[in-house]
């Protein structure tokens, strides 16, 4: 059970984190994915 709450607690930071970083850069916080930068594209193609 420790495994599974530490689990979701890294993915709760990393969502968090993820959402501060591109939220900015998106210009656009409400559709994060109709601007996305060009890195993030890079490296999910």
């Amino acid at each position: 059970m420790s495994f599974l709450r530490k689990t979701l607690a890294t993915l709760l930071v990393f969502g968090v984190v993820f959402s501060v970083i591109i939220a900015p850069l998106s210009g656009s916080p409400d559709d994060p994915e109709g601007h996305r930068p060009d890195y993030i594209v890079t490296e999910t193609s």
